[in-house]
């Protein structure tokens, strides 16, 4: 049991790492792309802090009153607590990143607003994506029910239906 839980600790330790990686390695990426203007320099870092913020507060809206009770459980009321918290975030991030495009660039620069629509077009993207993740993977939709319902008949057409 020990060694079970060891390589559990160590596998969520090392997800940890290779995300806490990934995002540094955006912000020094998008920061390098700043090439010596300090302004865009900082962009990519303050917007970074600004995610972290939206987090935060979106994270005190997850909630709901479903208990946990195993495959009873109302799965579309809790990934509707889950989207309340992403979409506070994401509402969030997007006024203080508008807010940090008019500190840094001003209100009435081109470069800054083409910017700020660059973010906006970025979280609809990751959003979708999320979006398009859920439909293929919930139990909730269709292609998951149908793989569901093919396994009533064997191994073979699961994969069939999985193709």
């Amino acid at each position: 049991i020990a060694d079970n839980v060891g390589d559990n600790v160590g596998d969520v330790a090392g997800m940890g790492a290779d995300l806490f990686e990934s995002y540094i390695g955006s912000l020094i990426g998008a920061a390098t792309l700043g090439e010596n203007d300090p302004r865009k320099l900082a962009l990519p870092l303050w917007l970074g802090a600004a995610g972290l913020l939206g987090s935060f507060i979106g994270f005190f809206a997850v909630s709901t009153k479903e208990k946990g009770d195993g495959w009873n459980t109302n799965l579309t009321a809790l990934m509707f607590a889950l989207e309340k918290g992403m979409y506070l975030a994401n509402i969030i991030f997007l006024v203080l990143a508008a807010v940090i495009v008019i500190v840094l660039f001003g209100e009435d620069s081109e470069d800054g607003w083409r910017m700020y629509a660059c973010v906006v077009l970025g979280l609809i993207a990751g959003m979708a994506i999320g979006k398009g993740t859920e439909y293929f993977t919930s139990f909730d939709y269709g292609p998951t029910i149908s793989i569901k319902d093919r396994a009533r008949t064997g191994p073979a057409t699961v994969i069939i239906q999985g193709m």
